[in-house]
């Protein structure tokens, strides 16, 4: 009797087991199943597609892009961003973050929409051991284009002198009036006068508080970014088994956050400084984990390159004086993985 009420007991203790996990595999099936590959073909503006497909009347009439864009934006992280391997994609593909950036342009989004966009892939970064090279060249080729328009200045700064002027035309133009006007009384006078100089300067104050508004949405989004590269950076890892396109990836990431400065977003010499450095200190790095896998071809490619002027980066002025340039540190870099790749394949020294 005790070893039946026994079996029965394990029965009901694996049927619930069974049950929980046939609950936990659906809800991982969610969020393990997919590959690099199928998020690959997994299109952001899929959703975009759908929802005009669903909703064309109501999205033409009473709904502006903006929220058509968050509509998108939340169905992209319910079923995308949140998914446990989606770091691990993010790792090794940055067509998602390309794909929002050109979704951007196509509607027009403000700099609100596309911080909230690359904040997220901020934070998903931050999860992610490593970065492929290729992840962080696509997404520098595409945005000095893509996001140029949200650092171009629309208004001049704000001038008491241009002011003045504005006030005292008002006051000749209100005198002018006051001395063909004989019916005009005194009293008339000044209050048409104060009300059109109250009137002008509150416009020009408003106009100057909106772009004051602008300066700090840009500048919150030049910072944004920054962090976000330079977080990208510090992650970086280059294919050694590839060897031949190590170097040539390298210089297209150099280039391209030089170009960053040329579209003025990176606007300050101090902080493309960083972000260079960051890219020597990671690439160093990357050497000394492995220069024994890396032929003498691949540093002789990249000593020849340096010695003859043509890394532009590493041929800028330091910002800080009377320190070792990024040059000096690339070149020592270059020689110590160059000895222990040669050690190593000779006498087998590690």
């Amino acid at each position: 009797m005790k070893i039946k009420n026994l079996i029965t007991i394990i029965i009901g203790i694996i049927s619930l087991f069974s049950n929980n996990a046939y609950t936990t595999n659906n809800y991982l099936v969610n969020f393990t199943e997919l590959t690099p590959l199928e998020y690959s073909n997994m299109s952001i503006k899929y959703y975009i597609n759908t929802e005009n497909d669903q909703n064309c009347t109501n999205i033409t009439k009473s709904n502006s892009k903006s929220s058509q864009f968050n509509r998108v934006l939340s169905k992209y992280v319910k079923e995308i961003y949140n998914n446990n391997s989606y770091a691990n994609f993010l790792s090794q593909n940055g067509t998602h973050f390309v794909e929002f950036l050109e979704l951007s342009n196509e509607l027009n989004l403000d700099e609100e929409s596309i911080y909230t966009c690359i904040r997220l892939f901020h934070n998903k970064i931050k999860s992610c051991i490593v970065v492929d090279d290729n992840v962080l060249n696509q997404m520098l080729d595409s945005m000095p284009e893509l996001m140029e328009r949200y650092f171009v200045k629309t208004r001049k700064p704000f001038n008491l002198k241009l002011l003045k002027q504005s006030i005292d035309k008002i006051i000749m133009s209100k005198l002018s009036s006051y001395s063909q006007n004989l019916q005009m009384t005194e009293n008339n006078l000044f209050n048409n006068l104060s009300k059109e100089i109250f009137k002008n300067t509150k416009k020009e104050f408003n106009a100057q508080k909106r772009e004051s508004e602008d300066i700090y949405k840009r500048e919150r989004l030049r910072s944004l970014i920054i962090k976000f590269i330079e977080l990208t950076i510090s992650k970086l890892i280059w294919n050694h088994k590839n060897y031949s396109n190590i170097w040539s990836s390298l210089l297209n990431i150099s280039n391209n956050l030089l170009k960053l400065a040329e579209y003025k977003i990176i606007d300050h010499m101090d902080d493309l400084d960083d972000l260079l450095w960051s890219l020597v200190h990671r690439f160093i790095f990357f050497l000394d984990l492995v220069a024994t896998q890396l032929p003498s071809e691949f540093f002789e490619e990249a000593e020849n390159y340096i010695l003859n002027g043509t890394v532009f980066f590493l041929e800028l002025e330091e910002q800080d004086k009377g320190i070792k340039t990024k040059k000096e540190f690339f070149l020592q870099a270059l020689i110590d993985a160059k000895t222990r790749s040669l050690a190593f394949r000779e006498i087998g020294i590690f």
